[in-house]
This record gives C-alpha cells, sequence and structure tokens, in this order.
C-alpha cells in the first residue's frame, strides 16, 4: 500500500508544527536539535467508508470513532483501517478488504474503500446418496452472489454433518468472474439404508429361549433427513 501521497496530501493542507526561520547571511547556520521531520497532523471529523453492504452502520461507527479528532497522523488512519477490517472478521466476513485509497484529505474526510468478494459458483462434488440441490441449499451463506458468511456457513455446515451420514467440507478457490470466489462442497456420503439382525436369550418365563430381530430402516427420505424403520421379532424355536 502506498502512503507516500497521502503523506504529500496531508502535509497539504495543514500549516507546520513549527517553522524554521533561514539563518540571515554571512551567519553561521545553528545546528537543529533533531533532524528528524515532524509527523502530519490533522482533524478528523469522519471516516467515509465505501463499498459496503453487509456490515451494519453501528458496527462501522464503533470501529472508527476512537480514531477521529484533532491532531491525527497517518498512524490514527491505519488504526481506524485495521480496526474495521478485524469488525469484518469477527463477524464472519473473511473475503472483505479494507483499503486506504490515495486521496486528498480535506474538510477532515478521510475515505476508507471496501472491497466485498462475492460468492460466484457453487459446486457439489462426490453426493452419491445425497440430493446435490438440496445440499446447496442447506448452506445459503454460501450461495452464488452472496458476500460469504464463513461464521454462519460453519454452523450450517455443522448441522447438515449431523447424523456421520455424510461429511461436506468447503473449498474455495478465486473465481472465474473477477472479484468472486468459487465454492466447491466436497461430500462423503453413505447409504441411507440400514439393516441389522440379531439373535438373543432375552425371553419370558415359560418360553423358547431364543429371540431373534430384524431391522431395517431409512435416514434420509425424501432427501429431508427423515428416519422411518420396521423391526421384527422372532422366536425361532417356536414357528408354529
Amino acid at each position: 500500500m502506498a502512503w507516500s501521497p497521502l503523506s504529500l496530501c496531508l502535509l497539504c493542507v495543514m500549516p507546520l508544527a513549527a517553522a524554521q526561520q533561514a539563518p540571515a547571511a554571512g551567519t553561521a547556520a545553528t545546528p537543529a536539535a533533531s533532524d528528524a521531520p515532524t509527523a502530519a497532523r490533522v482533524t478528523i471529523n469522519e471516516y467515509l467508508v465505501r463499498g459496503n453492504s453487509v456490515l451494519d452502520a453501528r458496527d462501522i461507527e464503533r470501529a472508527v470513532t476512537p480514531h477521529l479528532g484533532p491532531d491525527r497522523t497517518l498512524q490514527d488512519v491505519e488504526a481506524a483501517r485495521l480496526a474495521l477490517q478485524a469488525a469484518y472478521q469477527q463477524r464472519g466476513y473473511q473475503s472483505v478488504y479494507v483499503d486506504l485509497p490515495e486521496q486528498q484529505v480535506s474538510g477532515g474526510v478521510v475515505i476508507l474503500q471496501v472491497t466485498e468478494s462475492r460468492v460466484g459458483q457453487v459446486n457439489v462434488v462426490g453426493a452419491r446418496h445425497n440430493d446435490p440441490e438440496r445440499l446447496r441449499a442447506r448452506v445459503p451463506a454460501l450461495q452464488s452472489g452472496q458476500v460469504p458468511d464463513f461464521e454462519v456457513a460453519q454452523q450450517q455446515l455443522t448441522e447438515l454433518n449431523r447424523g456421520g451420514k455424510r461429511q461436506v467440507v468447503p473449498l474455495v478457490k478465486p473465481g472465474a468472474a473477477e472479484g468472486t470466489m468459487d465454492v466447491e462442497l466436497k461430500v462423503e456420503d453413505k447409504t441411507p439404508w440400514r439393516v441389522s439382525a440379531s439373535v438373543n436369550n432375552d425371553h419370558s418365563v415359560d418360553t423358547e429361549p431364543l429371540r431373534s430381530i430384524l431391522s431395517i430402516g431409512h435416514d434420509n427420505l425424501w432427501q429431508k433427513d427423515h428416519t422411518a424403520s420396521l423391526t421384527f421379532f422372532a422366536a425361532p424355536q417356536d414357528l408354529d
């Protein structure tokens, strides 16, 4: 990030903190107490944030307000930028970047430019027993055209992976269109059918000792995670 143009602009719109007088002709110049340049200082009344569509105005104000006021330097402006960047990340918007563009700071207004990368294509790969369209719809935080909220997306994926019958992992890569990212939902799933059979000696008094149990079930009816099962009990020694 280029700081020099902004530094020059700040110097142009404010008076020097202390003007040095040129030595009289023929008089030896007195050495300065310090050769370090004085940092340019301005009064900042407002941070104008452009390009934002996802962060609440109160969150923006909370991030940048501590960096308003008189006698502000470039360090204060950078601190405001970093605070706003952190506010996006805390809200789960990891694909958002806050930039400080080259500008002439005047009237006490500093512009911060927000770039929001949006989701391009969302592809579901590897699904054998689940409908890809339904899987995609169950992660709305990663829908095409959205600025992805990765915190909410993680919650949705945790819910989607509950039960152990499938595992959906998102892979993010640069999108085909400029300013976008493509998401691949990689799926590893198991058949929703389950069948079990067992034999035990759990019986009542005066009955045959052996019992057989057969159970069959399905854990994703109509692709809605509905569950149903049937269980059959029998005494194999007494089938009459």
